[in-house]
């Protein structure tokens, strides 16, 4: 209802004579905002399990990353949406503290979904409000990849789109119906300092939204006045949220600040055209394994080997990037036809490239790293299929995109397919849970084993509800470390020393990963998979429970410690002792 003429709200006749069709297509939205969510399943939760346990460790008095730089007030919202609404959470979840605080911070995920979906819908009314193209734009937007993903995750990505659309839509409005009221900018400017505290990287939209009143209308006084208004008020209290924290933190050198914002990070060093070329794509339509595939055959894996006859096979994923790419080229085409699609196509494009570059630089594979270009995607995808000037091609192609985008993710990330994958995942680990302690350890290879995956994307799972699952991942993806021999003798020894097992993997000791264990050689430089065979295979296991895709019991033997002991080391800590409670 964002754009509903308030006037005729306080006037009881004028209410009465209000055309209720102004309604319908914000509950035609609604309708299948509530459908989408209701027909999928979130299958990818990101860092829910981090906020989850940061939360908890704050409400018993101890500090684990409360106040992060990327995602400055995340946790401490959550934390406050807990206090509130924990007990009828528990209703639903039973005592748990850490599923309360999971349950809460989807539900606020998917009420900010709803809010960004109607208020997409609304930014794009500000330009046609005629038609039926808004609302086949706003479809679309509900089932692009990410925000069905991250509509039912616990991350702070769909919170921070919310206000950073709801911001764009105070900036249109204002622009096209000027009220010369100072209120528009500072709201304008606090929603978009809210999306960046939220996720900092949300910064990178800054400029297409200081951009907005340009897009349909020549420079004047007002449009200008606008823009520096919202961008002061934007400055303003994105400066007095951080600085309020840093004080907060007491952190007062500039080493101790950037080291606080480096944490961010997690040591993650992941880079690449050709992950941003793919990942960008990804982001809107679901392509499988292709990216791991693809990543083979120009990694040249040794273990999987893809040869470029084998990428034919791929032509489905490939036909979706090629209609993405095709639909961006349709759209600049389609614009370039009258002035004023040009002008908006000039603005919001150089709006992007921020985007765009980090996303090369910094992890482009991620499905949220495109979220900042939302808006203006959708935007000018809107405007390209309103344009009359624009040829019938153009047209048919982003159709032809939108109907991609609603019936591949809606049959791939639909219940039933991530269930199955779920209970795929179960009956490997069934047999090995009733054999786990309290200080049990489970060794995998990496952070993108299905196990390690599973622990993280199915919270509400019995199997990871009994917290006996303590999984160790002896590598991070982005962030080899040739030292991952000594680290994992210092957990294993410490592991024994506190009364519990460690349990391998037995794919740990294959020679060769099969093709569907998620790794890649050649991705992680500094290690091999045959180093892992290599280092097992010398110690002294025991009991084996779950088959030939199971687990080994690491026997706390006297030749055992003598191989680890030598390789011990202690962890240091990434944050200033300033941060540390």
């Amino acid at each position: 209802m964002a754009d509903i003429d308030t006037s005729a709200l306080r006037d009881p006749q004028a209410w009465q004579k209000w055309n209720i069709a102004r309604l319908r297509p914000y509950a035609f939205v609604s309708a299948v905002y509530i459908f989408a969510t209701w027909l999928t399943r979130s299958a990818f939760q990101a860092d829910t399990p981090e906020y989850v346990g940061s939360i908890s460790e704050h409400i018993q008095g101890r500090y684990v990353n409360f106040w992060e730089f990327g995602h400055l007030f995340w946790r401490p919202i959550g934390w406050l949406a807990f206090r509130v609404f924990g007990s009828v959470a528990a209703r639903f979840i039973g005592s748990d503290q850490r599923l309360q605080i999971t349950l809460v911070l989807i539900v606020v995920s998917w009420l900010c979904g709803s809010a960004a979906s109607l208020l997409l819908l609304a930014l794009l009314r500000v330009y046609d409000a005629r038609g039926w193209i808004p609302q086949l734009v706003a479809t679309s937007f509900i089932f692009s990849n990410a925000v069905l993903n991250y509509s039912r995750s616990g991350s702070s990505y769909m919170p921070g789109l919310c206000l950073l659309i709801l911001s764009m839509y105070l900036i249109a409005r204002e622009a096209e119906h000027p009220s010369n009221n100072i209120g528009s900018q500072v709201c304008a400017g606090l929603a978009l300092g809210g999306a960046v505290s939220l996720w900092f990287l949300y910064i990178l939209a800054v400029p297409v939204a200081i951009a907005l009143p340009f897009v349909s209308g020549s420079s004047n006084k007002t449009r200008f006045r606008l823009s520096v208004g919202t961008l002061f008020f934007f400055c303003l209290s994105i400066t007095l949220a951080y600085v309020g924290v840093l004080m907060h933190l007491r952190l007062s050198n500039a080493a101790d600040v950037m080291a606080w914002a480096r944490a961010s990070s997690h040591g993650i060093e992941i880079r690449g055209l050709s992950r941003s070329i793919f990942g960008w794509s990804r982001s809107f339509i679901y392509m499988g394994d292709a990216g791991r595939t693809i990543k083979r055959y120009l990694l040249h894996d040794p273990f999987n080997p893809i040869s470029a006859w084998g990428l034919i096979g791929l032509w489905p994923e490939l036909l979706k990037l090629g209609l993405f790419y095709m639909t961006l080229f349709s759209i600049a085409v389609g614009l370039g036809h009258s002035s004023r699609g040009r002008m908006s196509l000039t603005l919001l494009t150089l709006g992007t490239l921020p985007v765009l570059g980090f996303a090369i630089y910094w992890q482009g594979g991620d499905l949220e790293r495109y979220l900042p270009l939302y808006p203006a995607f959708f935007l000018l995808l809107s405007l390209s299929l309103v344009d009359l000037k624009a040829p019938h091609w153009t047209k048919a192609i982003g159709c032809l995109f939108i109907l991609f985008v609603v019936l591949t993710n809606a049959v791939n990330l639909r219940s039933s397919v991530i269930r199955d994958s779920q209970t795929q995942v179960e009956s490997r680990v069934n047999g090995l849970i009733p054999h786990l302690k309290d200080e049990s350890l489970v060794v995998l290879s990496n952070n993108m084993d299905d196990l390690v995956e599973f622990s993280r994307n199915f919270p509400f799972s019995p199997d990871n509800r009994s917290d006996a699952l303590q999984l160790y991942p002896l590598l991070l993806a982005g962030a080899p470390d040739a030292n991952w021999r000594e680290e994992f003798a210092s957990h294993a020894l410490s592991t024994w020393q506190a009364g519990g097992d460690i349990w391998i993997s037995r794919r740990l000791l294959h020679q060769a990963p099969e093709e569907n264990w998620n790794w890649v050689e050649g991705d992680e430089k500094q290690v091999s998979w045959s180093d892992f065979a290599s280092f097992f295979s010398r110690l002294q296991y025991g009991e084996s429970v779950g088959g030939d895709d199971g687990f080994l019991l690491l026997l706390p033997s006297t030749g055992n410690r003598d191989s680890l002991v030598p390789l011990d080391s202690k962890k240091s800590n990434p944050l200033p002792a300033s941060v540390q409670p």
